[in-house]
């Protein structure tokens, strides 16, 4: 479909436009209309389109602008925009695009040349325009109606970035050429192989941020909670001991490595973390110290924390999720480790998490053609949608709303903060000491009293991250302290660069939709987990604009840390006080749906699981020892409940499989492959129990291979050791790799019955695609 305008339309067009955008709603141009294992058929339906015009030395010219689009940022070339997505691809191959049909229609008009790519120590009304050589040549720019980026990992998978082009321009026609509607398809040679398990902080990310990790996939697949590294200065090993202590008892297993040990360059730092990455469950890493004890990475584009969390392939999307406690004294240490405990263990129940405070310029424009205040203002939309009830504005100059007149000062944001706030975001010029817009500084920090709400921050602005030569404003606000006890905030992102105007901001835009949910998929709740999300995203969009920024941008702060939006509630939690030696589950109820229940012993993980429908029921292994469970259980926005339930002896005979054992050459438990199974039953009860028949059932990829066999009576405290050849498991052909098989012992006599289970892992090969032609 093609129609043609001149130029007095496109005015009047803008005019109605403009009245329409107040109350239209932003919808998702990019769509999905349906997908297999070997292709994803994708809609576009251009959103509401507006003209802004600017003055160049050729004359006023037009802007194009897209709601939600990002900007080309090619300097002289048209200032045109671009939509973006991502998608899971196989390993080994490239995908094929391709147009299946496109409606358009043509303007004639002058579009301006873009200023490009612009850092905020730069304001963007003092570049001039530049007309490149695109303005020099008789076709259509750009070219093409899309492009595939260069394919990268993100931890399970390999995926690419696809670059959706609405507008093409003709300069020496003068022609806009806008697309309204366009159908591509994205084909695979081959299925894509889905992992097992993955990490639930990746499960969250891998939601928001690819089309085909749908539903169905997703269906098959186990969550599981990855482990934490913690490096520290020797100095601060100790002063960590209570934040690892509640880690582990809210189910995230870590261990503290003193950086000494590691070596003395950040290559052996780096390979160190690999290694750990290669043999560990690991999602989060915590350096505890600052710059001079453990130096951030000296990338190309900057110092980067970001850069240690980068394991696989070569790109600037981490693997894991890296946050700094920086710290030079042990009181900076325990300052930061104090405000996580109240934050995440012992939070007050106050009104003041749902409240929110924007600041920034009125410079621009950046991101969807926003000037700095009008992207805030749509961030505090969102916030005021979802669980926020107070926003405060606080923009240069006079801007109505919810804005005074003339500027903010520090004594304006000082005296929010003192009456407690839950989330600060910024946009504007910075310095490694301050924000310009209001002028609030470390020194303002330095005498905060927010001794019990600890707000998190969002900053775009050039180097309030800059920690490695000073005391930066991101450290002021990890550090502060008011007579002892922790002020400040519980966690920032803050960039160690000059930032950039346009991709930032598209990172702090989706950073804040995820955390208010504006659509089903944005769950991530841990700090670093939703502002990595956010960094993903402005990758997708800008390319390598947005990998500087992703490399630059450091966390401040527990990157595990789960946030708040609203005053925590009590959840409703019940389970049983005591349970008998030689248990190997826990039922628990549980009020908050998606609650994480941990159960640990003596200090360890023994066993943890989500609550689904009210309830979860947790597996462990049989626990032999008199002692107490604590029970922690953690959800969003909710007081932790912490109990225990008593490990006791019961009346009479207790039967239990204490320990099992593959009775094969290697041990272990591979694909088509038989073997006896060897294995201990004891009586930890206080009676003898007469002879049993024990039978087993099994689940997943494993099968027993017999009816049962008889186990001889035993006194209490004796065992009997299953050492003959003909208890058999068989696993099948089609097993999966790394899948722990179920198997569940029912012992049986005319008294009483018993059951124990076990979990054996399956061993299998995995086949991958390295190299393809076709």
């Amino acid at each position: 479909m093609k129609a043609s305008f001149p130029l007095k339309s496109i005015f009047l067009a803008l005019f109605f436009s403009t009245l329409f955008l107040a109350s239209a709603q932003v919808t998702e141009p990019l769509k999905v209309l349906s997908k297999s294992a070997n292709s994803i058929h994708l809609s576009f339906e251009a959103p509401i389109l507006e003209f802004k015009n600017v003055t160049t030395p050729e004359g006023i010219m037009s802007v194009p602008n897209l709601q939600g689009g990002a900007a080309l940022l090619e300097r002289g070339a048209p200032d045109l925009q671009k939509f973006a997505c991502s998608y899971i691809i196989p390993e080994g191959e490239l995908p094929s695009v391709k147009v299946l049909k496109a409606e358009f229609t043509d303007y004639n008009l002058e579009v301006a040349p873009s200023k490009g790519n612009l850092f905020r120590d730069t304001s963007p009304a003092d570049v001039p325009f530049v007309f490149g050589s695109e303005y020099q040549k008789n076709e259509f720019y750009p070219t093409t109606l899309f492009e595939a980026q260069t394919p990268h990992i993100v931890r399970d998978f390999k995926a690419q970035a696809l670059w959706v082009y609405p507008f093409q321009y003709n300069p020496v026609l003068k022609i806009l050429r806008v697309y309204s509607a366009m159908e591509l398809e994205v084909s695979f040679a081959s299925s894509i192989a889905f992992p097992l398990k993955v990490d639930s902080q990746y499960d969250l990310i891998y939601r928001n941020l690819f089309l085909n990790y749908d539903l169905a996939q997703r269906a098959t697949i186990d969550t599981e909670e990855g482990a934490m590294l913690i490096i520290s200065d020797s100095e601060f090993i100790d002063q960590m001991d209570d934040f690892r202590a509640w880690k582990t008892q809210k189910g995230i297993a870590n261990e503290i490595v003193d950086i000494a040990s590691i070596g003395d360059t950040q290559d052996d730092l780096k390979a160190y973390i690999q290694n750990y990455y290669d043999t560990h469950n690991l999602t989060y890493v915590l350096f505890v110290g600052d710059h001079q004890q453990i130096p951030a990475y000296q990338a190309s584009s900057g110092y980067s924390d970001n850069y240690y969390g980068y394991l696989d392939g070569d790109d600037s999307y981490p693997e894991v999720l890296v946050g700094r406690f920086s710290a030079e004294t042990k009181a900076h240490v325990l300052t930061q480790v104090n405000r996580l405990l109240q934050y995440e263990q012992s939070p007050p129940l106050s009104d003041a998490y749902g409240e929110s405070v924007v600041v920034g310029s009125a410079e621009g424009p950046g991101d969807n053609g926003e000037y700095d205040y009008e992207h805030l203002r749509n961030i505090q939309a969102l916030h005021l949608d979802y669980t926020y009830t107070q926003g405060y504005e606080l923009f240069d100059g006079s801007q109505g709303g919810a804005d005074s007149e003339g500027n903010p000062t520090a004594s304006d944001l000082q005296a929010l903060l003192k009456a407690d706030l839950g989330i600060i975001n910024y946009t504007g010029h910075g310095s490694d000491f301050s924000c310009a817009s209001s002028g609030y500084s470390s020194n303002e920090v330095n005498n905060l009293t927010n001794t019990e709400v600890h707000p998190f921050f969002w900053s775009v602005a050039c180097v309030n991250g800059n920690f490695t030569g000073t005391t930066c404003f991101a450290e002021a606000w990890l550090r502060a302290t008011d007579n002892g006890l922790p002020t400040g905030a519980i966690a920032t992102l803050m960039s160690t660069i000059n930032q950039s105007w346009s991709p930032p901001m598209k990172g702090q835009d989706t950073m804040n939709s995820i955390l208010t949910q504006t659509s089903e998929t944005s769950s991530s709740r841990s700090f670093a987990g939703i502002s990595m999300n956010g960094c993903m995203e402005m990758n997708d969009t800008y390319g390598a604009g947005g990998a500087d920024m992703t490399d630059t941008w450091t966390c401040f702060g527990d990157p595990s840390v789960i946030l708040r939006t609203k005053s925590p509630e009590p959840m409703l939690v019940s389970y049983d006080s005591v349970i008998p030696v030689g248990a190997s589950s826990m039922d628990v109820s549980c009020s908050s749906e998606g609650a994480l229940v941990s159960i640990t012993l003596a200090g360890e993980i023994i066993g943890m699981g989500t609550v689904s429908n009210g309830f979860v029921s947790v597996s462990f292994e049989p626990i032999s020892i008199l002692s107490d469970l604590t029970i922690t259980v953690t959800a969003f926005n909710t007081v932790p409940h912490i109990g225990s339930s008593s490990v006791v002896v019961l009346e009479g005979p207790w039967l239990v499989v204490t320990s099992h054992e593959i009775g094969n050459q290697d041990g272990l438990a591979s694909y088509n492959d038989s073997f006896p199974l060897y294995f201990t039953v004891e009586n930890i009860g206080t009676q003898a129990a007469a002879s049993v028949n024990l039978t087993a059932q099994a689940s997943g990829s494993l099968e027993v291979m017999n009816e049962g066999v008889t186990i001889p009576a035993l006194e209490p405290g004796a065992s009997y050791s299953y050492t003959a050849q003909d208890f058999m498991l068989n696993v099948i052909a089609n097993a999966v790799d790394g899948e722990d098989a179920l198997l569940v012992f029912s012992m049986q006599n005319e008294s009483n019955n018993w059951s124990s289970q076990v979990n054996i892992p399956i061993h299998a090969p995995v086949l991958e695609i390295t190299e393809f032609s076709g």
